[in-house]
């Protein structure tokens, strides 16, 4: 783990970059945004201080999903993957927290999109 230190609007990572890191805010706040369809950015969510953002490269390494910019002034502690596994097996609350995190995140979205018409709720056996 290091701790990095991100200025106002400085972007920490791009829509398709690798997925190097993940990050726990210790001070500051975090948007993360995406590109749409139509080229626009969008903000999708703002992290803030004891959250954690990037952690999907953790698990899957495909191309970073969103944009990550510093809100303000940000301090974090950033870890690889590596440091990611051996935390998990060393520490099992902080990878709860993180699996917590993660959970969170998912409901949101599925409560966003359902909220926009974009998710049925399923069909029931006949």
């Amino acid at each position: 783990m290091k701790s990095v230190m991100f200025g106002a609007g400085q972007t920490i990572f791009s829509q398709g970059d690798p997925s190097t890191y993940s990050y726990h805010i210790l001070a500051g706040s975090v948007d993360i945004v995406v590109v749409g369809r139509d080229g626009k950015e969008k903000r999708v969510a703002t992290i803030g201080t004891g959250e954690v953002f990037g952690e999907m490269g953790i698990i899957d390494p495909a191309p970073r999903s969103a944009t990550a910019v510093a809100r303000e002034p940000t301090a974090c502690e950033a870890y690889t993957t590596d440091e990611v596994v051996e935390m998990m097996s060393s520490d099992p609350a902080q990878a709860m927290a993180l699996l917590r995190s993660l959970i969170l995140r998912l409901r949101a979205s599925n409560r966003k999109l359902a909220s926009k018409g974009v998710l049925e709720p399923p069909k029931r056996p006949e």
